[in-house]
């Protein structure tokens, strides 16, 4: 009988294209969003669908879920210093620059977001 030698797979060295952000004067890089925070931007994506938030609150929760989502990798990045100082197209691309991994991956859309 063979001796049958075990499977092993590391799933810690998956390799994903770097992704980083420049916004606000600072550089992220959102490469590896942790899995709690993409299953908060899933709940909220299912809130939105759902009609839960109008469109003006809809941005807002978002703005402010994203500056948690990259608060760990950037402490100065804030919602506050996200919409105080940007044009509403640069913050509009970085949120889809950052949720697009999620959206492509359940086919809800794709980004635009300046490369």
């Amino acid at each position: 009988m063979p001796d049958k030698q075990p499977v092993i797979v590391d799933f810690d060295k998956f390799e994903t294209q770097r992704r980083i952000a420049k916004i606000c004067g600072e550089e992220i890089d959102v490469t590896r969003i942790p899995t709690r925070s993409t299953l908060a931007l899933a709940q909220f994506s299912d809130d939105m669908s759902a009609g839960k938030y109008s469109n003006e609150e809809s941005f807002m929760k978002l703005v402010e879920l994203i500056a948690k989502v990259v608060h760990p990798l950037c402490p100065k990045l804030t919602a506050d210093k996200l919409l105080d100082e940007t044009i509403y197209v640069s913050l509009k691309a970085f949120l889809d620059f950052v949720t697009e991994p999620l959206t492509q991956e359940t086919g809800e859309g794709n980004s635009e977001a300046a490369k």
